[in-house]
């Protein structure tokens, strides 16, 4: 099972992105506070290493709400699945 394309909403400053594309080799860049860590962050709770916690809901930004966090997050994940090889005789 391969991992190919991941969302995001209300995580970290992850406010809402889709299908971020992952391949083989996937390379993160971009500068200071670009929310690279938020990707890896997101990326270990898709895949059960990283618990969610209060501050990793995005704080929100419209008038009267401001600097409470939202009320969702959620990280999804697109994957494939394939088809094992068949064992070729000795």
């Amino acid at each position: 099972m391969h991992l190919i394309r991941f969302s995001a909403c209300g995580f970290r400053s992850l406010t809402h992105v889709q299908d971020i594309p992952v391949s083989s080799p996937t390379i993160l860049a971009g500068r200071n506070d670009g929310a690279k860590s938020a990707v890896l962050a997101a990326l270990a709770f898709l895949l059960g290493e990283h618990r969610l916690t209060e501050e990793d809901r995005t704080y929100q930004q419209d008038e009267g709400v401001k600097g409470q966090r939202c009320a969702e997050t959620w990280v999804e994940g697109v994957f494939r699945l394939e088809r094992p090889h068949p064992r070729r005789a000795p």
